[in-house]
Parts: C-alpha cells; structure tokens; sequence
C-alpha cells in the first residue's frame, strides 16, 4: 500500500496530464508532419499516442470501476494495436483527440478521488494471461 503523499501525488500526475500534453503539442499545426513521424516502426506515431491515451481512458476507468464494485473482476486484455486499426488512429484529429482525453481524464479523476482508501487494494485479473501483465492487479498499480 502506498502512503496517502504517494496517492496524492498520483492524483496530481492524472489531474495535470492533460495540461502537460497541450502545452507539448498545442503549438503543432494540424498540417504538421511531426504528427505522423513512427519514431520506431512498431511504435504509435504522435497522432496515433494521442488517439490511444483518447480511448484507453475510458478504458481504465472501466476497469477501475469494475475492479472497485465487484470481487476480482476478470478483464478483457486488449490490443492497442488493435484498437488502432478499428479505431483509425492513423486518420484521427490529434487536437480533438488531446481535448477528448482531457475530458476523459476528468472523469477519470473524480472516479479516483472518490474512492475509498480500502478500494485502492482492490485487485481485477486478466480473463487470460496477458503477455503485458502478469497476475492481479490492484487499482493502485493501474493508477501507478
């Protein structure tokens, strides 16, 4: 369990996240090829990263909600690259989708502060080993 400074600082990162990223990417026009640069070719362009923090925030607030109101909820295990395809992150406006988890994360926020110091122990399980996670997960460490 983390100390109650640690969680507040987490808090913090999740709550300034999305200042952070306009202020990284806000002058970037929308034309810019910066966007669509792959700096390694099994790695998400910008536009992309932007599409993928967009989606997969609704994504972990799921699971933190499932993790918090049911026992040891079996979660699907999903691939980003995947959800880029069908999702079409390669054609997706990265300023709408910077805004879109901006507001996202906002809900994401409230979800966490509202919990009760006991959930953040809570544990939610992949329906089938993932290659990426290894074992229960408490809220905590998705937060981490």
């Amino acid at each position: 369990m983390l100390p109650p400074f640690v969680r507040a600082n987490l808090v913090s990162a999740l709550q300034n996240t999305p200042t952070v990223l306009e202020a990284l990417t806000a002058s970037v026009p929308l034309g810019s090829p910066i966007w669509d640069i792959r700096p390694d070719p099994q790695r998400f362009t910008l536009r992309e990263v932007l599409a993928h923090l967009a989606d997969w925030e609704e994504v972990f607030q799921n699971r933190i909600i499932r993790i918090r109101d049911e026992y040891l909820p079996k979660l699907p295990d999903l691939d980003p690259d995947e959800f880029a395809q069908q999702h079409h992150y390669a054609a997706s406006d990265p300023h709408r989708q910077r805004d879109l988890f901006a507001e996202r994360r906002q809900a994401t926020v409230e979800i966490v502060k509202g919990l009760p110091n006991r959930a953040w122990e809570r544990k939610g399980r992949y329906v089938e080993e993932s290659p990426r996670v290894k074992g229960p997960m408490t809220i905590e460490s998705w937060i981490a």
